[in-house]
């Protein structure tokens, strides 16, 4: 299955993901800032899950630090709800951005958005 890493710094919410995700079959990465996640980052990585309002860099930082080298496909997170996927590519200048989750909406809604970001044919069944 593919290995996603989720960056967060709220350690609840990056638990929950885990463990929802796990569950899926997936191989799970965690970090609790953008610079940790640069130390874990690496070729193996299929997806980031990242949020978008870290300690120190930016999630969005992350992002285009990351896409200067990878085309790894991102979904950002935020429990903002200003952030929406128009206005950040419009403020951020980041049309690389696959799949945008509001953190307190129904897990069932980013599954499913990995499985299409990922192009996962039925996760109903992992």
């Amino acid at each position: 299955m593919p290995r996603i890493l989720i960056i967060d710094d709220d350690d609840g919410c990056r638990r929950t993901f885990k463990t929802v995700l796990e569950k899926r079959g997936f191989d799970i990465l965690e970090a609790a800032s953008a610079e940790e996640a640069l130390d874990k980052f690496d070729s193996s990585v299929d997806l980031l899950l990242v949020d978008l309002v870290l300690p120190g860099m930016k999630g969005i930082e992350l992002v285009q630090h990351v896409r200067q080298t990878s085309s790894v496909k991102v979904i950002a997170i935020s429990g903002y709800s200003v952030y929406s996927p128009e206005p950040l590519e419009n403020e951020f200048n980041v049309q690389s951005i696959d799949g945008f989750y509001a953190k307190g909406g129904k897990l069932r809604e980013l599954t499913s958005m990995i499985d299409k970001v990922l192009e996962i044919e039925d996760g109903s069944d992992s």
